[in-house]
């Protein structure tokens, strides 16, 4: 059974997850996904959104890549971006409390408090 490693940075949640195999391009996004991982965490956010996007390309719907492009975003004070990502990963996995936890904190960099504060309660309602 794969194993999900948590990762945190400041306070936007990440996943890591090992991915099952998968319909063809599959093992691509997880290399993909494994070295956008290392490149983030190297400090690299222009290589580690590329290999996110290239996984998007084989993966429309990877919810994880979707997710650590609006950490990207986060990260490089674009949170207009990020929030766009965060909302995509959300609708994709809408069981995932960290994607709403994002959501609430690039609506708290772009002032909108209240839907922030909403996005909170909801992330609290799916992990309480």
């Amino acid at each position: 059974m794969p194993k999900s490693r948590k990762r945190k940075s400041g306070n936007i949640a990440m996943h890591s997850n090992s991915m099952p195999p998968g319909p063809p391009g599959a093992s691509k996004s997880i290399t993909f996904m494994e070295q956008g991982v290392d490149m983030f965490h190297k400090g690299d956010m222009e290589a580690a959104g590329a290999l996110f996007r290239q996984v998007l390309e084989s993966s429309p719907d990877h919810a994880e890549a979707h997710n650590m492009i609006g950490v990207i975003g986060l990260n490089t004070g674009h949170p207009d971006l990020a929030l766009e990502f965060f909302e995509a990963a959300a609708s994709i996995d809408d069981h995932n409390a960290n994607f709403v936890m994002n959501q609430s904190i690039a609506l708290l960099e772009l002032g909108e408090i209240e839907k922030a504060i909403d996005a909170v309660q909801i992330a609290i309602e799916l992990n309480p």
